[in-house]
């Protein structure tokens, strides 16, 4: 009982599935890179201090569940490097640094949420693997929120990404 406090102080992880239950933490410090091969679930506090990556790899589908907050509770960089299968966010997603789809043949399902991106956005695979945006009101949203004075890259490597909207934010 009482507060579970976990960080990643000094090395990268790679870890199957992750749930931070509620009354927990998990902080990851900066240059470490946390690897995901299944679901990665937030229930607690997650702090990642700029400069950290929570990354998406493996061939199986995944998702991202649970309470993310654009003032915290969120990731600073989010790297899906997947070789197949599926991340479906299931709950809106803040990156206050960079968004990048790296794997060679993995897709990100928005699945309708929401997607806060404070740094850059990066798709090296073409129009097929960021789908789920969905239509309407209950489409989803690319918000783009400058968190420094240095501009926002938005690279689209293929094809013409679709999207529902778009939105540009200066904070």
């Amino acid at each position: 009982t009482g507060v579970q406090t976990c960080a990643l102080p000094i090395s990268n992880q790679t870890v199957k599935d992750i749930t931070i239950n509620a009354g927990a933490s998990l902080t990851i410090n900066a240059g470490i890179t946390l690897s995901v091969c299944g679901n990665f679930t937030n229930n607690g506090t997650i702090n990642c201090i700029a400069g950290s990556t929570v990354q998406f790899i493996g061939g199986l589908n995944q998702s991202i569940n649970g309470t993310f907050l654009a003032a915290l509770n969120n990731f600073a960089n989010l790297t899906v490097a997947k070789s197949g299968g599926t991340l479906t966010f299931n709950t809106n997603i803040y990156a206050r640094g960079n968004f990048s789809i790296t794997g060679p043949n993995g897709i990100v399902n928005a699945n309708g949420k929401n997607l806060e991106v404070g740094g850059n956005f990066y798709n090296y695979n073409g129009t097929t693997s960021f789908t789920g945006h969905g239509a309407g009101a209950l489409g989803s949203t690319l918000t783009f929120t400058r968190r420094s004075g240095a501009n926002q890259l938005f690279q689209n490597d293929g094809f013409n990404l679709d999207r529902k909207s778009t939105r540009l934010n200066s904070s």
